[in-house]
């Protein structure tokens, strides 16, 4: 029997000042505007719904495959952000081998140190194994929570560009140079995850979540869109991987977080 997220969620409260923390790092800093800006703590609980969600398949591909394992370390792979801050995904992708592992290197120590500040397991998993493990990738649990990482930043980026943010079509320039759009950066990275690992190949063809993500011309489309309502998060959009990816969200959330779906925070 795997724990269910709502109980990990209930462990999870009780090492101090995690929660707060999480909800202070605000997710795409680069985009000037997001209509329905995230936080870690909200992307951590999404990620693993997510990961929840496919219990069925992973139980027929993976006899071996540790699901609870992968459901809590879900919930605290960002963690050593509550020390380091948020490095952009589109940042990093201009950055140096050496500027990663520079990077890689601040991780690991925060995360020793958060192991020295809370509980030392979670649902019966040693804390400091599961966040280290997902920044590690050496396990099938790591690849299949990281593609859920990316998947549900790909899944804010649907969010954004179906309430019309052009905000989102636009190449960000910064110190580290032109900086690619969210969509085109995850669109980029998800299928050669696929191929790579064997977890995510089992699935190929299984479910939505594994297909290429779906393009359309954004710079045009956002045009014809307008933010989201109570209502309009329910109705299908025909694009089937954001519509599987707002379900589980719906399906899964506490009421916080279905109106953070449409209560729109930032204007253009």
């Amino acid at each position: 029997m795997y724990p269910p997220v709502s109980d990990l969620l209930a462990e999870l409260s009780l090492f101090p000042g995690r929660e707060d923390g999480l909800r202070k790092i605000k997710r795409y800093s680069n985009e000037k505007v997001a209509f329905y800006r995230s936080s870690d703590f909200s992307h951590s609980k999404r990620v693993a719904w997510l990961v929840y969600s496919l219990i069925p398949l992973l139980s027929e591909v993976d006899k071996t495959f540790d699901i609870g394992r992968a459901v809590a370390m879900a919930l605290v792979h960002d963690d050593a952000e509550l020390i380091t801050g948020d490095h952009q995904a589109g940042n990093k992708s201009k950055m140096t081998k050496e500027q990663l592992a520079a990077i890689a290197d601040e991780e690991r120590e925060a995360i020793a140190a958060l192991a020295k500040r809370y509980p030392k397991t979670l649902g019966g998993y040693v804390y400091q194994d599961l966040v280290q493990d997902l920044a590690d990738l050496k396990n099938s649990e790591a690849h299949f929570v990281k593609y859920f990482d990316r998947f549900d930043a790909l899944g804010e980026t649907y969010h954004e560009l179906f309430a019309g943010n052009v905000v989102w079509t636009q190449n960000v320039v910064n110190e580290w140079g032109i900086i690619p759009t969210p969509f085109m950066y995850y669109y980029d990275r998800l299928p050669p995850m696929v191929e790579k690992y064997p977890i995510l190949t089992a699935l190929k063809g299984k479910h939505v979540f594994f297909d290429v993500p779906e393009a359309r011309e954004w710079e045009s489309f956002v045009l014809t869109r307008q933010p989201h309502t109570k209502d309009s998060i329910l109705a299908s959009t025909g694009h089937r991987q954001y519509d599987a990816w707002r379900s589980v969200v719906i399906d899964s959330a506490d009421q916080e977080e279905i109106a953070n779906l449409y209560s729109q925070q930032e204007y253009l």
